[in-house]
């Protein structure tokens, strides 16, 4: 798990879009900000192996689900 995390990570600090947020400019305009640093919540869910397809698809289905605030949140998310 750490070297995944570590990979993740990396990949973070290497694309500008993956630590972008956008917050509300004027009446009708948005302003791009790019944070020098931050956290990325990471939550690890174990299971039997041979549930592992089901178990993985459930999961991507309540991640599709939950709502995305492209003012406090970084567009990133795995499963």
């Amino acid at each position: 798990m750490e070297r995944v995390l570590a990979d993740l990570t990396e990949l973070l600090l290497l694309h500008d879009s993956l630590h972008t947020r956008f917050l509300p400019d004027g009446e009708d305009g948005l302003e791009q900000v790019v944070d020098g640093s931050g956290e990325l919540p990471v939550e690890v869910r174990t299971g039997p192996a041979e549930r592992s397809a089901e178990d993985g698809a459930a999961f991507l289905g309540e991640l599709a689900g939950r709502p995305f605030d492209h003012t406090r949140e970084w567009p990133s998310g795995s499963a």
